[in-house]
């Protein structure tokens, strides 16, 4: 959800506990973009990663995403870990699993803290584009190669998988207006102006 609805391979994770809480007992609907509470009985699953052994392992990146002018995955205090589908998460010895029963009360009382999703998905300056680009049927070729150099993947193998699926290659480009860019300017200016109160010190033992 972090990723403006896009498949990718990173798998999301919050600072924020209520954050996740939220996550874990709403459900999503991507037709009308809406959640509600889960409210079944049914058992969630709440996995606490320990960042100082994950490190220490160098088993994949760890990605902090919430730092950003972007206003959604700051809100959602995000970072992710760059997964393969080959592994398991339940065999990392630095990730701690708890089950959680998803009762009424449970699920409203997360589903209410974050007013249904809203204050966790604001309309920020790339989301009506990201959906724009989810239900388009092209892509650039500046994108494609972009995509190739990042993940050091053949051109023509994206090319072929594109193909493949329907996606026509194009010389056009998504792109902001104008307004869209004087909000981004906007959110990162006043992100500058609030450094002091948003980085601190950890604490220190002597």
């Amino acid at each position: 959800m972090r990723h403006y609805e896009f498949k990718t391979n990173h798998l999301d994770f919050s600072r924020d506990k209520d954050i996740a809480m939220f996550f874990m007992t709403c459900s999503y609907n991507p037709k009308n973009r809406t959640f509600t509470p889960i409210s079944d009985g049914s058992m969630g699953v709440m996995y606490s990663y320990d960042f100082k052994l994950g490190i220490l392992k160098n088993e994949h990146a760890i990605n902090p995403i919430g730092f950003q002018p972007f206003s959604r995955p700051d809100k959602q205090k995000a970072f992710s870990i760059v997964f393969n589908e080959n592994l398991n998460f339940n065999d990392f010895s630095f990730v701690q699993k708890e089950d959680i029963k998803l009762t009424k009360e449970l699920c409203e009382k997360y589903y209410d803290m974050f007013d249904g999703g809203v204050k966790l998905f604001p309309k920020d300056e790339i989301s009506e584009l990201a959906y724009e680009i989810q239900n388009s049927n092209y892509i650039s070729k500046d994108a494609i190669e972009f995509y190739s150099q990042v993940s050091k993947t053949p051109k023509k193998s994206v090319v072929k998988s594109l193909q493949q699926n329907s996606i026509s290659i194009t010389d056009n480009k998504y792109s902001f207006n104008i307004s869209n860019m004087d909000e981004f300017d906007k959110n990162l200016q006043n992100i500058i102006n609030d450094l002091d109160n948003r980085i601190s010190p950890r604490g220190i033992s002597t």
